[in-house]
Order: C-alpha cells, then structure tokens, then sequence
C-alpha cells in the first residue's frame, strides 16, 4: 500500500499537469446589438408603360441572426434591389452562413450545396446592421444580377432573448 502511494506522490511531483484540468479560455460570447431581427419595409415596382401602371407590391429587407452557442451565430438573410433581384443566405437556396464574433465585427461564411465559399462581415451599432463584402466574393455567390452586399444597411427592429 505505501508502495502505490510514494508511486502516486511521485507521479504528481514529477507531472504535476496530469492531476490538474487544463484551464479552458471563457468563450467568446455575441453581444446582444448583433442578435435578433434586423429588417426595413418598402414598396417595390416593377414593369410599367405608358399604358399599363406598373405592378407594385409590398416588400421587406430582412436579416435574422440566431445564437448557436459560444461566440456562433447562425446567419439567414433576403434582400431585395432593383426589378426584384435578391441576395439570399440561409434559408431558401441550400446555402449555410455561420457566423463567428471576432475582432468587433461578425464574420459570416458562406457555403452552398455546390461546394462554394466566401466570407464577409457585418458590423453592427446601436441602430442597426450594415454588411461589408471585401473583394464581392460573396455577392455573386448570393445575389442576383442588381443585387449588392458591400455597404448595405439595415436597421435594428428587434432582439428575442
């Protein structure tokens, strides 16, 4: 018995780390002006003679960031521009877009059914969301002919949690 102790004791001497849990990093957590829904209402027309008014319908520019734990977002947004063009992630079209907190900002990366990647960031402020696609990897990606990430904003309308 006394022999398994000294052997036990002079393991902790010699490899103290083997006793002891190795200290894990405090995640990093999305603050709460990056969480929930981000949208604006408009009216979109398109078409149009001088004979035939165009058709107008109602519309809404949205975003929808969810927590999925730790500093991970999930990501789902459908934005309308010019003759109905959209830029779309994360619902409707297989796409996933995750995003991560890092460095102030939200970087989001985008994958699609087919295998192809970008990423671009969102930063954030008391009012609202405001989308920045370095390079337009991803607007092509996401969005059709008239649509555009780089610089497009929108305001806060509210948070779920």
């Amino acid at each position: 018995m006394l022999q398994r102790l000294s052997g036990a004791l002079l393991l902790a001497l010699l490899f103290p780390t083997l006793l002891t849990a190795a200290p894990t990093p405090a995640p990093i957590t999305v603050p709460d002006q990056a969480l929930g829904l981000f949208s604006r209402k408009f009216r979109s027309c398109t078409g149009g003679t001088t004979t035939h008014p165009p058709e107008c319908v109602n519309k809404a520019d949205w975003l929808l960031i969810t927590p999925e734990g730790g500093d991970t977002v999930k990501v789902r947004f459908e934005l309308t521009f010019a003759n109905g063009h959209l830029c779309s992630a994360g619902n409707q079209f297989n796409e996933t877009a995750v995003g991560r907190w890092e460095k102030q900002q939200l970087s989001v990366q985008i994958s699609t059914s087919l295998g192809d990647r970008c990423s671009m960031q969102m930063r954030f402020t008391p009012r609202g969301v405001t989308f920045s696609d370095p390079g337009y990897k991803c607007t092509p990606l996401v969005c059709g002919a008239r649509g555009l990430l780089n610089d497009f904003s929108l305001p806060r309308r509210g948070a779920f949690w």
